[in-house]
């Protein structure tokens, strides 16, 4: 990219947005059954799990807002890179205290870095977001999302090669991510990307081999 457009997408950097929600019983429940969980049906009080704060704070553009992925157009709070696909690409999360059901939240979320690069598959843009959630007025979660910009698919492109998942853990569980449970998420998050739920467009679009597990 040109120092002119470096300057201009650096501008972005400090830009903020506010949000509020409530943390409602529903999402939970929705989600407990989409990860086949036996937990109880939550009360008034109850702690959600960690990370179940993306059931809330949900965008939800007009059907003309969207783009040929299903994602909202870029513009407003994150910036115009004049590349086309817009991806999860990685994360830090802390949690510093449990989010209630019933709990009025907020979230203030920050541009905190922006940073174009190049890689195999042409010009890339990395902005990372600061996400602050509170209730009463305390931090719950503090979040850095990493969102990578990215050329459109060109035929003959080679699918992005899969990560294993860590071989050492405290724990784990394995579960099937099939078609069912990648459209209950979506639709519980409301994340519109067809990555996740069309599998001709993955394939013939975006040039990967099967549908994409959401990134959080």
């Amino acid at each position: 990219m040109s120092a002119f457009d470096t300057e201009h997408l650096r501008a972005w950097i400090g830009r903020k947005e506010s949000r509020t929600d409530t943390v409602t019983a529903w999402p939970v429940i929705g989600l407990t059954a989409t990860f086949d969980r036996n937990d109880p049906e939550p009360k008034a009080g109850d702690a959600i799990p960690p990370g179940w704060h993306w059931l809330y704070f949900l965008e939800a553009r007009p059907a003309s807002e969207l783009g040929q992925d299903g994602h909202p157009r870029v513009g407003g709070f994150l910036p115009q890179t004049g590349l086309p696909r817009r991806m999860w690409a990685g994360g830090r999360i802390e949690f510093k205290k449990p989010l209630r059901i019933g709990d009025a939240i907020r979230r203030d979320s920050e541009i905190v870095s922006i940073e174009p690069k190049s890689g195999r598959s042409g010009s890339l843009v990395f902005v990372t977001v600061r996400h602050t959630v509170s209730a009463a007025g305390e931090t719950a979660v503090i979040e850095e999302h990493d969102i990578v910009y990215r050329e459109a698919a060109k035929p003959g492109d080679p699918p992005p090669v899969a990560k294993p998942a860590p071989r050492e853990a405290a724990w784990r569980r394995e579960l099937v991510a099939d078609p069912v449970m990648l459209f209950r998420y979506s639709a519980l998050t409301f994340i519109d990307h067809r990555i996740h739920y069309d599998l001709d467009y993955c394939r013939q679009e975006e040039g990967y081999p099967g549908l994409v597990v959401h990134g959080p």
